[in-house]
């Protein structure tokens, strides 16, 4: 005999089996998973830049430290550089470094550990730097708007004087050219590398441009300590898209993952990803300026080399997660350990980022798997 279906029961056990299928997914990707690794207890890491490899290098300004971490098998290699290195990066073989409270700039091998060190006339310390195609290392001077560029090949130091009263705090490579950001002055520049011609937009009054990545449709984001904001600069439009942080702190450093923006609150102890597509926003057009650089060069000798011991290891990593403090509007913001200090971030399929506040490297996962449904059978007799 066939019983008559019960659809009221029926509609119940559906509505119970997709809310307790639904309810553990919506509760598994509320915390944002991550793993946990030490770095130099005694050390101040805070940059954190991957190579054309895949390989993560890690600049410790209060450790005298570079790592060089293999993401893949975890094994990692430990450079004492010495001083204050503030911002290295490894290219053509060679790890590069610049000293934030010296006049110092120096590269090593990676495969013999033979390094060289020049010293710069009449620079307080360095922050952002990078290196071309042509192996010539750029670094900006930490209290002046002075860029410099070292070419190793020629025993070449040419000094680049930028519009603007500050600093060049940050410095970005993407394809021919270098991004460099004006924190003091409000500005932001474009410098093409093969014939020295410089762009520079004047931002928003009080805007404080620190962290800068570049998306794949070529447009600049930029963290804004100023005015505690997110940005999205489109050099061929000038068009210049803001949103306005949730939280009106100040956010340090970007790193663009598909569509989607990831960013460091180090005040906040936070890390947090912007949806553009969904989040307010304001557009405004920026004037620009034009010009020519014409740098001063002259010869410069080395001051040291030598040869560094490399120690190794391989990471320890240990699991725990973020609670997610926001969820809305466009905004995912998950808290980290009170006294945490987010820096550096870099984010391929999976994220990294530098805890200069407890001393950590954290991996995460930036690529958040499709919600999907899943179908209970209902049996009825």
């Amino acid at each position: 005999m066939i019983k008559k279906l019960n659809t009221k029961g029926l509609l119940l056990v559906v509505l119970v089996s997709l809310v307790a299928v639904l309810g553990f997914t919506i509760r598994a990707r509320a915390d944002l998973t991550t793993s946990e690794a030490d770095l130099n207890v005694d050390g101040y890491a805070y940059e954190i830049n991957p190579d054309d490899a895949g390989k993560l290098w890690i600049s410790d300004f209060g450790a005298g430290e570079v790592w060089g971490l293999n993401p893949t098998s975890g094994d990692y290699e430990i450079y004492p550089v010495g001083g204050y290195p503030s911002d290295a990066r490894q290219a053509g073989g060679w790890l590069w470094w610049a000293d934030g409270l010296s006049n110092l700039l120096g590269r090593v091998s990676t495969s013999d550990f033979s390094f060289t060190q020049w010293e710069v006339p009449d620079v307080a310390g360095f922050y952002g730097t990078n290196v071309d195609d042509l192996g010539r290392l750029y670094a900006a001077d930490v209290l002046n708007p002075n860029l410099y560029r070292l070419d190793p090949a020629s025993d070449e130091l040419c000094n680049f004087t930028l519009p603007g009263l500050g600093a060049s705090s940050y410095v970005l490579r993407n394809g021919g050219y270098l991004w460099l950001a004006d924190g003091y002055s409000s500005l932001l520049m474009r410098l093409q590398i093969s014939n020295n011609s410089l762009t520079s937009w004047s931002l928003p009054e009080g805007s404080s441009p620190f962290g800068m990545a570049v998306d794949g449709s070529g447009n600049l984001w930029y963290a804004d300590q100023g005015i505690s904001e997110l940005a999205r600069l489109n050099p061929t439009t000038n068009q210049l898209t803001r949103f306005a942080m949730p939280s009106g702190d100040s956010p340090e450093m970007v790193a663009v993952q598909s569509d989607f923006v990831w960013y460091t609150e180090g005040n906040l102890a936070s890390i947090g990803r912007l949806d553009p597509l969904i989040a307010e926003h304001t557009i405004t057009t920026l004037s620009f300026q034009n010009q020519t650089l014409d740098p001063s060069c002259d010869s410069i000798s080395s001051s040291s080399t030598g040869t560094l011991t490399v120690s190794t290891g391989e990471m320890s990593w240990g699991d725990t997660s973020y609670p997610t403090i926001r969820n809305n509007g466009g905004w995912r913001i998950y808290q980290m350990p009170e006294d945490s200090f987010p820096w550096g971030i870099t984010v391929p399929e999976l994220g990294y980022l530098v805890d200069s506040g407890r001393q950590k490297l954290v991996r995460f996962t930036a690529v958040f798997p499709p919600l999907t449904l899943t179908y209970l059978p209902i049996i009825t007799k």
